[in-house]
């Protein structure tokens, strides 16, 4: 009886690890990865250091079997882009989803870390991925430092996170309230000129001030997709696309008084475009008069003139001519053998259990043989 107990535990065990290692290889993220990682920042300019800073840390992204990044919670759903990994593009990229993080106050990853004397401070406890670290400003001399949001990754070699100090950058600007500014926000379209008739024809963006909803705004054609007001630049202004156009993805670059809303096409979606070729055959008759004649010519008094023949031809000319025709249509998305995904869980998972209940007769012969 023992025997059989243990034989079940064993079979129960072995479907354990057999589903487990399917579902790592059919689930991005699934496999298992050290948490052993440190992140460091030294928050210091060349003459300051920045004591008391304080930071926030978010997952980001991970990287899928084939090295590719998808977001994470609590990025995942945001109409966010990680096809361009270009320093610029990174940084636009964490710009964007700081906004998130303020205006949907966006909950952290650990707990908040404050900059020590030496403007040192750690997150500690990291598995390998895509970290989004965001700062708040802070006050030294009459001088304000604003912290420049950052993606960091963090990766894995022989088991192991590789601690990783980093330094972060800032915007210096005289502390000041009060003043009032012409702050402007402009759309701007990267999708080859509406090639693919995808815009819509008005989107409503938010204003937020230091967090708070300030105004809701509709940006057109007719207005130029721009949108001016007044506020004080000290304040953090925050600008948000709600209900953003699919396929389009979004990135939002400031300065002081100046937000760029950016609506890139994207893949996803993106319309196949097929040209074929149609042939035309056109027939032309020719028509062509010939005359002869067996006289002289010359009139001989007697009343005959010269014979004269009248002879008809016609002649077929074929032109054939070639037009192209564009046709369109939704490229879908395939595994690279051309199969399609649903299938794979399915006969993954059937496969797990023929495997058990070969299993399950092959115990249960061995029990009855002894």
């Amino acid at each position: 009886m023992t025997t059989k107990k243990q034989n079940r535990i064993s079979t129960a065990v072995t479907v354990l690890v057999i589903l487990g290692m399917i579902l790592s290889m059919i689930v991005p993220g699934m496999t298992a990865s050290a948490a052993n990682g440190t992140l460091t920042l030294i928050c210091q300019t060349e003459t300051v250091i920045l004591e008391g800073m304080e930071w926030n840390i978010y997952s980001a992204a991970k990287r899928d079997g084939d090295g590719e990044l998808y977001l994470t919670e609590p990025f995942k759903g945001y109409p966010i882009s990680l096809e361009d990994t270009s320093t610029s593009a990174l940084l636009d990229t964490a710009k964007t989803m700081e906004n998130y993080v303020v205006v949907d106050k966006l909950a952290p990853l650990q707990a908040s870390q404050t900059a020590d004397r030496n403007g040192k401070l750690s997150f500690t406890g990291l598995e390998a991925g895509m970290y989004l670290l965001v700062g708040k400003n802070v006050e030294v001399d009459d001088i304000t430092y604003i912290p420049s949001p950052m993606l960091v990754e963090m990766v894995e070699e022989n088991g192991t996170v590789i601690d990783l100090p980093t330094y972060p950058k800032y915007t210096m600007r005289p502390t000041k309230v009060g003043t009032e500014e012409v702050l402007t926000m402009r759309k701007v379209w990267e999708d080859d000129n509406d090639a693919k008739a995808m815009r819509p024809t008005v989107i409503k963006v938010e204003i937020y001030r230091n967090g708070a909803l300030f105004d809701e705004v509709e940006l057109t054609k007719e207005n130029d997709w721009f949108y001016s007001w007044s506020g004080d630049p000290t304040d953090d202004w925050r600008v948000i696309e709600r209900q953003v156009p699919n396929p389009y993805t979004v990135t939002y670059r400031m300065n002081d008084i100046q937000y760029v809303v950016v609506n890139t096409i994207s893949d996803q979606g993106e319309l196949d475009v097929t040209t074929t070729t149609t042939t035309t055959t056109t027939t032309t008759t020719t028509t062509t008069t010939t005359t002869t004649g067996t006289g002289t010519g010359t009139d001989t008094g007697t009343g005959d003139e010269s014979d004269d023949t009248t002879t008809t031809t016609t002649g077929t000319q074929t032109v054939t001519t070639t037009a192209p025709v564009t046709t369109t249509g939704k490229k879908e998305d395939l595994p690279q053998t051309g199969q399609l995904w649903w299938p794979v869980p399915v006969l993954a998972i059937s496969g797990v259990l023929f495997f058990v209940f070969g299993l399950q007769m092959t115990l249960k012969s061995k029990n009855e043989e002894q």
